[in-house]
C-alpha cells in the first residue's frame, strides 16, 4: 500500500515536470520568435530573464528536477547531437519518491517470501495432522478386526505411516 502512494507520488511528480518542462520551452520558443531576449545563449546555455514567462516558469522548476535541467543544459541539447532529448534522460534525474516506491516494494517482496513460507509450512503441518489422524484410524480399526492378519497389517501401515510423519516432522523448520 505504503509502495503505491509512493509511486503515484512519483508518477504525479514526474508529470508535473513534464508540464513545467514543455510550458518552458513553450514559452522560450514564443520569446525566440517574438525576438525577445529569452535568456537562451548561442552555446546553448540559459540564464533565465526576470519578468519573462520563460524565467518565471524556470523558477518554478521542482528542486529534484533543476539539477537534470541544468546538467541537460550543460550537455549543449541544441547545438549537440549526442545530447539526451530531454532531461527526464538524464541520471541526474532522480525523484525520491520513486527511490522510495522501490525500496518499499522490494521490502513488500521479502514480506511476501516470508508469507508464503509461512503458508506452507501451516499447509505442511495440516498434512501431517491429517496422516497422524490416519494412525489413529488405521489402529482403531485393527481392534474391531477378526483376522489377526488383518490387524496386523492395518498395524504395520499405521506405524509406517507414524514413523514417517515423525521423521517429516522431525525435519520441518522450528521457530519461535
Amino acid at each position: 500500500m505504503e509502495s503505491t502512494r509512493a509511486s503515484t507520488e512519483a508518477g504525479q511528480l514526474a508529470a508535473i515536470d513534464v508540464n513545467t518542462f514543455t510550458s518552458w520551452v513553450a514559452a522560450l520558443s514564443a520569446e525566440e520568435r517574438a525576438g525577445t531576449s529569452s535568456g537562451l545563449r548561442p552555446d546553448g546555455t540559459y540564464m533565465p530573464q526576470p519578468g519573462t514567462e520563460s524565467g518565471f516558469l524556470y523558477g518554478r522548476f521542482r528542486d529534484e528536477f533543476r539539477p537534470a535541467v541544468e546538467a541537460w543544459l550543460a550537455s549543449r541539447p541544441l547545438a549537440n547531437p549526442d545530447a539526451p532529448r530531454t532531461p527526464f534522460a538524464m541520471p541526474e534525474y532522480r525523484l525520491q519518491a520513486q527511490d522510495r516506491a522501490e525500496e518499499l516494494e522490494q521490502r513488500a517482496e521479502g514480506f511476501v517470501t516470508q508469507a508464503r513460507t509461512a503458508n506452507q509450512n501451516g499447509d505442511n503441518y495440516v498434512l501431517m495432522t491429517i496422516m497422524f489422524a490416519l494412525v489413529l484410524l488405521f489402529a482403531g480399526i485393527s481392534t474391531n478386526l477378526d483376522n489377526p492378519r488383518a490387524q496386523q497389517m492395518l498395524v504395520a501401515a499405521a506405524v509406517v505411516i507414524f514413523v514417517t510423519g515423525a521423521v517429516i516432522v522431525a525435519n520441518f523448520p522450528k521457530e519461535l
